[in-house]
């Protein structure tokens, strides 16, 4: 069973503290970000904002490998081509 990734809440007392460990997760730490001010609340993401799984990022590729090969199979049914000679 594997772990699920979670974000991490902080609470901070002052905007100068807040925006201080904004500050240092994001260029020691190399984690994004978000805050709120109304709440005083960091919030460390566990993930990258633009995180894609693999599994999502080779369907991806998979259909549009898909669709590119579809593209050149139907060349010799085209009307164009049936006038020719090889």
């Amino acid at each position: 069973m594997s772990a699920k990734s979670r974000n991490v809440h902080i609470q901070c007392d002052s905007q100068e503290r807040l925006f201080a460990l904004k500050e240092e997760f994001e260029s020691y730490v190399g984690r994004d970000t978000t805050y709120d001010l109304k709440t005083l609340t960091l919030t460390v993401l566990a993930l990258p904002k633009k995180y894609k799984k693999k599994t999502v990022l080779e369907n991806k590729l998979r259909r549009l490998r898909q669709a590119r090969d579809a593209e050149f199979t139907g060349y010799e049914e085209d009307p164009d081509y049936e006038d020719r000679e090889y």
